[in-house]
């Protein structure tokens, strides 16, 4: 049988409560025997979870059961991963500040004496009640990923679910670019999903007048919704969401209530907004998995209390191209696995970045003062980099010594880059699975350094490159690349030799470079045998070669 939501979120917390962490975060406040009753309890509530019936008469009785459990479960985690608050804050405490700092941080409010007493408290009283790329990030968020082995992140076993989803046909047009995935669900699945799930999530718009005490997660479909048309008792939201492009909150009323009120938040997507700050309490929200302020075009500063958001794994700067300055202290987000970054700064604080050792997706983009990037630093387990619309760049290292772990680079729109020249003393041994090269009128070649990741590769696309003229004939020593893209390279002629050699290519794309979709026109092209072995091959007519029809593939792209 299928295990229930309210089994999952029990077996999680019993994990959580059993780490080392929590136990001797436990003992150091004094209440590590409430703790291992409050697990026995649990223990309980699992078993029985295990062994429900949902299929008997009874059916109606014990879902209302399970959603109560459920609720208190919640509220139990919310208990728990205050104990990991407090772990984070002493780990930066002890790490990054002096003597000074610590005598002030002794009589503050978060005084682990303070904290224990709060803490003794919680525990006593949930203890009489005791009855899993963005959807990554987002499910991270929430808790709902196991964690990852030594071998994997949190994107690959949020992937697996995906697999197994797709597998199950919960899923339909699941396009696989080598590292990022992308799907739409089924209608059916969707209404399922929504029924399910409609005590917990909420899309709020101008007709709804009140929001259930308790929801969970909270989407708004329109912009100003504070006033008449909204209002919510529950205490427990974990997600604020503006999923609709082009439609982000204004209020600022409406944002110092979601930061008062709503102090257990996780997820806090405020893309698209036009706040020109936020509000220096946003450093409370000490729960904080997941902040966004993509696609803001009036921000000029962001508070430098946001780098107290010890447990902050995603923050998403990307867009914002009024903000001037990043935030003092970034070293403190200790948690932080994914950053993107927007800003008028003519030289990134880069100490600070090398400093977040949990760091693996770094996206850069529209930083258009920066002339050069990781100049003497390390971000040793950095897995995905992506470098966008940087019009001054002119380099950044690419070996092994800077980015040890490297699996996933994207360039796009960086005028002046060279990918090709001032790496000759450089020791690559890259070991790259993707790769895209968008938009570089400097690159006439692909370059050497590519050959480091010949068995790892297996992704590579090149998009309007439109110098590009020669493809090098090592490509077809990529033993492992399962998809191979170019598009709009209108002076690219041929393609390797020995391209029949790509034995593994099973995803094979040219458009946009008429000769070279002349030669390999299936079945009758020049060169078709080469590529004829290829299962999927998508290759422009002679009356598709227009430039205006690649704005779509584009659109398609991770």
């Amino acid at each position: 049988m299928a295990e229930s939501p309210a089994y999952l979120v029990a077996d999680s917390l019993i994990a959580k409560i059993s780490s080392s962490h929590i136990c001797q975060a436990s003992i150091d406040i004094d209440v590590y025997d409430d703790l291992q009753a409050f697990k026995k309890s649990l223990l309980s509530i699992r078993d029985w979870l295990s062994n429900v019936d949902f299929e008997k008469k009874h059916l109606y009785t014990t879902q209302l059961q399970q959603r109560e459990i459920k609720i208190v479960l919640y509220d139990a985690e919310n208990m728990v991963d205050e104990f990991e608050c407090e772990r984070l804050r002493n780990e930066v405490v002890n790490a990054h500040v002096n003597s000074i700092t610590k005598v002030a941080s002794f009589f503050s409010t978060s005084n682990p004496l303070v904290f224990r007493l709060r803490m003794a408290k919680q525990i006593k009283e949930l203890d009489r009640r005791i009855c899993s790329s963005e959807v990554a990030s987002l499910w991270e968020a929430l808790g709902l990923l196991p964690s990852p082995n030594k071998y994997e992140n949190f994107i690959d076993v949020a992937n697996r679910y995906l697999l197994e989803l797709m597998s199950r046909s919960f899923l339909q047009i699941f396009s696989n670019f080598g590292t990022s995935f992308y799907f739409q669900i089924y209608d059916s699945v969707n209404d399922l999903a929504r029924s399910i799930a409609k005590d917990e999530c909420h899309m709020v718009n101008s007709n709804i007048q009140n929001v259930p005490e308790n929801v969970q997660h909270l989407s708004f479909a329109e912009d100003d919704l504070l006033g008449n048309s909204f209002t919510s008792k529950s205490t427990v939201v974990r997600t604020i969401l503006f999923p609709i492009e082009g439609v982000g909150a204004s209020n600022v009323a409406f944002l110092n209530m979601c930061v008062s009120r709503y102090k257990y938040l996780r997820i806090l997507d405020l893309s698209d907004s036009t706040y020109e700050t936020l509000p220096w309490s946003i450093g409370k929200l000490r729960h904080l998995r997941f902040l966004s302020l993509e696609r803001n075009k009036k921000i000029k500063r962001v508070p430098n209390s946001i780098c107290k958001l010890h447990n902050l794994q995603v923050l998403n700067l990307v867009g914002c191209t009024k903000l001037e300055i990043l935030p003092k202290g970034l070293r403190s987000l200790i948690s932080l696995r994914q950053l993107g970054i927007t800003t008028k700064e003519v030289v990134l604080p880069e100490n600070d970045i090398a400093n977040l050792n949990s760091l693996e997706i770094l996206n850069i983009e529209s930083c258009e003062n920066i002339q050069s990037l990781f100049v003497g630093i390390k971000l040793p387990i950095l897995r995905t980099l992506t470098v966008t619309k940087c019009g001054s760049l002119k380099s950044f290292p690419l070996d092994i010594k800077h980015f040890l772990k490297l699996e996933t680079l994207f360039v796009d729109n960086c005028e002046y880059l060279v990918l090709t020249k001032g790496y000759e003393d450089m020791y690559f041994s890259l070991r790259l699975k993707a790769i895209r090269l968008h938009s570089l009128p400097q690159l006439s070649t692909l370059p050497n350094w590519l050959q480091e990741s010949t068995n790892t590769l297996q992704s590579l696309t090149v998009v309007d490159c439109k110098n590009l003229e020669v493809l090098p004939e090592w490509l077809s020593n990529l033993s492992f690349l399962v998809s191979f893209a170019m598009v709009n390279c209108p002076k690219l002629m041929f393609l390797p030799n020995d391209f029949h050699h790509l034995t593994a290519l099973g995803y094979l794309r040219i458009e946009g470079c008429p000769e070279l979709c002349r030669k390999y026109q299936p079945q009758v092209g020049e060169y078709w045998f080469k590529i004829s072995h290829i299962s999927e091959i998508f290759i422009d007519q002679p009356e598709d070669l227009k430039e205006d029809k690649y704005e779509e593939y584009l659109e398609e792209e991770p």
